[in-house]
């Protein structure tokens, strides 16, 4: 009697922990995916100039703190199946130089807005669009004037500098991320190579 009492208990605890199971699962499955594109993407992005010329070199470098916003009527509207986000956020420009004549320097950097519109026009208008294969392709793209001091070995002298940047970005969605770096840019003239980088790393949200 005690064997069969034991059996019939054993019996019992099986079939409440497989019907545990069943309603709670095992803790391991994939966390739900959303249905549809997401409704932004949050994160930073990458953009430096390396300049190296006879006379000197230079560097410009933009940090980028960005959000995506899904647009939901774009005009004109993207190739079907495909989703247009369009950013907000600051941009971080650096600016640093060296000339051999005069032996000038110059360290500045400030803080600006990223400008955009929901209705690209012009091939760099910002924009980032997502496939419905999960492919994207967009640009970051703008100029900010910079103030700045360049101090030389006899004197300094104070101007203003347009520092441009044109990130492009283009993958494949992974899990809800966008991360990569863009294929480098190189310019070669007599007189100077100018080596653009940058890259990317932008997470649904």
């Amino acid at each position: 009697m005690k064997r069969l009492t034991a059996g019939l208990l054993g019996l019992a605890l099986a079939a409440w922990g497989t019907a545990c199971t069943t309603a709670k699962g095992t803790g391991t499955e994939p966390d739900p995916v959303p249905a549809g594109p997401p409704a932004r993407f949050a994160g930073t992005a990458l953009f430096t100039d390396d300049v190296t010329a006879t006379t000197g070199n230079w560097t410009h470098r933009f940090e980028v703190e960005v959000t995506w916003v899904k647009v939901e009527n774009p005009n004109p509207a993207p190739p079907a199946g495909t989703t247009r986000y369009v950013p907000s956020g600051r941009v971080h420009a650096i600016m640093r130089s060296y000339t051999d004549t005069g032996r000038c320097t110059v360290d500045r950097d400030g803080q600006f807005p990223i400008t955009t519109t929901a209705v690209p026009q012009e091939p760099d208008d910002q924009r980032l669009d997502l496939g419905s294969d999960g492919r994207y392709q967009g640009k970051l793209y703008g100029s900010w004037r910079l103030d700045y001091v360049q101090f030389c070995s006899n004197a300094a002298f104070q101007s203003t500098a347009t520092l441009y940047m044109s990130l492009d970005i283009a993958g494949t969605l992974n899990g809800g991320r966008m991360q990569g770096d863009m294929q480098p840019k190189v310019l070669t003239i007599p007189t100077l190579t100018s080596t653009r980088t940058g890259s990317w790393n932008f997470a649904s949200n």
